[in-house]
């Protein structure tokens, strides 16, 4: 018998015995005997029956679908996180269906009207760097399980799984301190945003702790476009005393301050030091190897996935405690600062 004609009818006519038992058995409905439930398990396998996601779903109220919506998922921090959440959604039955918003603000609101339409059961998201207004994620999270991953707003209940980006940036800053660089430039993200927020503070904190002054001609804020990257640099590197180190918000603007220093033929790190964070898997073969903060994104995804699964699967049975889950991260020290300090 082929495995898509078979249904429970058929497994309750094998067996001779009414659909609805069938049914019950394999919802280990308690009214059913073991007796009987092993023999519904043992014919199903039998006759290779597969039951009915989607027929499921709507007895559920369910479609068992996980929406994931990124800013980029061609960045590597943002795909290895997408895996960590595919790893977990199949092992528990779900499925992914996932979504980036190209940073716009615009698109993220299409998408998530998109993902309403398709009645996902829940739903993880990285706001983009032009999101600005949070009236759309306080919404959803009123009626949809919610998870806030890396860049969140605190101010809407839900969980959250971040890393700890303050104690990452210190971390870096003050290696660049003890390695002797005086004029240490921060490019910073976008103000609203969280990472931007904490890597800022991390980075001012770093200095005061060292009793280095912390100069605003030294501080620039980007958009994370690449053409602003670029521009950022040139500004920092023109100023009369330009910076003997730059520690960029992420790794992708690191790149590109990277490339501007080349283009002046500024040797790195003798004459400029660059940091990043994230750690891109191709960050450790650039030359010189770039100097960075690690962060277990492939853990942070799962954990994401587990909270949101769990909120779904309480059936608003309980009171939901939201958790906001940090992760450490770690100092990776390459060639792009001085490694001996």
């Amino acid at each position: 018998m082929k495995s898509e004609s078979t249904t429970i009818r058929d497994i309750a006519h094998f067996l001779n015995i009414s659909a609805s038992t069938v049914s019950r058995a394999l919802n280990n409905h308690h009214e059913v005997s073991q007796k009987t439930r092993q023999a519904v398990l043992k014919a199903a396998k039998e006759l290779n029956y597969q039951p009915n996601a989607l027929a499921i779903g709507l007895v559920k109220n369910r479609t068992n679908t996980l929406g994931v919506l990124m800013p980029d998922i061609t960045q590597p921090f943002y795909s290895s996180a997408i895996s960590g959440i595919e790893y977990v959604a199949v092992e528990r039955g779900y499925y992914v269906l996932i979504c980036q918003s190209d940073e716009s603000y615009q698109k993220e609101m299409s998408l998530m009207s998109m993902l309403n339409k398709h009645r996902i059961d829940g739903l993880i998201i990285c706001p983009a760097t032009t999101t600005a207004r949070y009236q759309h994620l306080r919404a959803v999270s009123q009626n949809t399980p919610l998870v806030q991953f890396d860049r969140i707003v605190e101010k809407i209940e839900s969980h959250k799984v971040v890393s700890d980006d303050y104690q990452g940036a210190y971390e870096v800053v003050n290696h660049l301190v003890q390695c002797g660089y005086r004029r240490i430039a921060h490019i910073a993200g976008p103000k609203q945003l969280s990472i931007s927020k904490n890597r800022m503070r991390g980075y001012i904190d770093a200095l005061r702790n060292a009793q280095h002054p912390v100069q605003e001609q030294y501080i620039r804020t980007c958009t994370l476009a690449k053409d602003h990257m670029r521009e950022c640099t040139e500004r920092l590197l023109n100023l009369p005393e330009p910076p003997d180190a730059i520690f960029a918000v992420n790794d992708p603007t690191a790149l590109e301050v990277m490339y501007v220093a080349k283009r002046r033929k500024l040797a790195i790190p003798e004459d400029i030091a660059i940091a990043g964070f994230d750690d891109q898997s191709l960050t450790a073969y650039l030359d010189p190897s770039l100097t960075t903060v690690a962060q277990p994104s492939f853990a942070m995804g799962k954990t994401a996935a587990e909270l949101l699964i769990a909120q779904i699967e309480s059936n608003n049975n309980t009171e939901i405690l939201f958790e906001k889950k940090i992760f450490n991260t770690s100092l990776v020290i390459r060639d792009s600062s001085k490694k001996q300090c």
